[in-house]
């Protein structure tokens, strides 16, 4: 049985299947007879899925065709492949599936998935994984073969502890919750995904496989909505379809996941600038400040003597959201942009120190990939009311000061009611000037 089970999981991950697991589907209903089913699932790309908290993207749309093509021509296959070594299989392929006018199957992918162990059900009616939250695509096979099922996926007996991991400050977590039952939702008291849904398509209560999915989720409200986004942000889509993804990216699980590529990614990036960049060098031989990546934003002491390899004072991307964070960058790569403005009351909230002359920060694009390296060259604090055009032209965003002011208006707005402070005029803003050091 496990040599089967072994031959089966080889065949799916080579064809490039993120998460495979077997589920016991014996007695239960819509099932066809099958006792078993095969789960597998393909986890969206970092940079496909952290601009989906803004809008739906061309990459998004160009992955949910690729990814369920993928999915369906893998199913199909490995169907094939257990006839062949004769037992009786049917992929739930899309084209073998029945969907009815709410948009549900008589045995959803995710049911499978669920009774696999490979996830459970959010609030938002989606499959969410331990790995890669629900920023993932799945599919499904069923079949007679005798593949060993771990005991997790029999609901009747199941028991584990699972720990929540949510961000802090309002959607959080109460630690560790005991889950009786495998297939229930480890989402704790987080409700990221109800806040957030631009249809308010997301009721609210943990799902339950006696109360199903009508009574969590609104399938209408959630494909008028996405069907508004996907034709207001993707316009050069012939085909009608449904697409959103807000849910997806603010899942604390899928922002674990996204985190963990970042930080690895960040840290790559970093050590590429020490080994080949005149300006690590440079800061390392001159005993510059030196700086400590402490969740972004810590520091140490000012030395004056000779330093080890200089630290990173931030990794940030510039503006407050995916699309305005592409295009401020782009500023800065086509030397356009020297310069930025933040309220003094932001780095208050957060409880992190301003930028200094000499700093090197790391600038990422609206999905979190790293794009360069800067280094503050001048700070100046003032009111926001004196900032005139000689400096506020440095930031190569506007046409003139009433356009940046207004602008920035707008910006400090929303940040202060985010971090709990509000705009004056005459609040203190710091002015930091900067250059691209590396790659140049």
């Amino acid at each position: 049985m496990q040599q089967l089970a072994d031959r089966v999981e080889w065949f799916l991950r080579e064809r490039g299947m993120d998460l495979v697991a077997f589920a016991d589907l014996a007695g239960l209903p819509n099932a066809q007879g099958f006792p078993r089913g095969v789960a597998v699932g393909v986890a969206l790309e970092r940079e496909v899925v952290a601009p989906l908290l803004d809008a739906p993207t061309p990459a998004y749309y160009d992955a949910y065709r690729e990814l369920y093509a993928l999915l369906d021509e893998t199913v199909e296959a490995c169907a094939e492949l257990l006839r062949g070594m004769g037992y009786t299989a049917m992929a739930q392929s899309r084209a073998n599936l029945i969907v009815d006018a709410n948009n549900s199957t008589p045995l959803p992918n995710k049911t499978v998935a669920v009774r696999a162990g490979m996830g459970w059900i959010g609030r938002c009616a989606l499959l969410v994984t331990e790995p890669y939250g629900s920023a993932v695509r799945i599919s499904s096979l069923l079949t007679d073969a005798p593949l060993p099922v771990a005991a997790s996926s029999d609901s009747r007996n199941a028991t584990s502890d699972a720990r929540c991991v949510f961000e802090d400050g309002g959607t959080g977590c109460d630690g560790i919750s005991t889950v009786q039952d495998a297939t229930a939702p480890r989402c704790g008291s987080c409700t990221a995904c109800v806040e957030n849904c631009p249809g308010a398509a997301v009721k609210g209560p943990l799902w339950s496989a006696s109360a199903g999915r009508d009574a969590i989720f609104d399938a209408a409200a959630c494909r008028e909505t996405a069907s508004a986004r996907a034709r207001q942000y993707l316009p050069g889509v012939e085909q009608e379809i449904s697409l959103c993804g807000r849910c997806i990216a603010v899942c604390p699980y899928t922002k674990r996941y996204l985190d963990a590529g970042r930080g690895a990614e960040i840290e790559a990036f970093w050590q590429r600038f020490l080994r080949g960049s005149s300006a690590a060098a440079e800061t390392w031989q001159t005993g510059a400040t030196r700086r400590s990546e402490s969740g972004g934003t810590g520091c140490d002491e000012t030395s004056g003597v000779e330093t080890a390899a200089p630290a990173c004072y931030d990794v940030f991307a510039f503006g407050s959201n995916a699309r305005m964070a592409d295009e401020l960058l782009a500023l800065v790569l086509d030397g356009r942009k020297r310069a930025t403005c933040s309220a003094m009351a932001a780095y208050r909230a957060e409880n992190r120190r301003t930028p200094r002359a000499g700093d090197l920060s790391i600038v990422t694009d609206g999905a979190g990939k790293p794009a360069c390296v800067i280094r503050t060259t001048a700070t100046r604090m003032l009111p926001f009311n004196e900032v005139d055009w000689d400096l506020c032209k440095r930031e190569g965003e506007d046409e003139d000061l009433l356009s940046w002011q207004e602008g920035h208006k707008r910006f400090f707005n929303e940040e202060g009611a985010r971090l709990g402070y509000a705009f004056d005029p005459e609040m203190a803003v710091l002015f930091e000037d900067f250059e691209v050091v590396w790659p140049v």
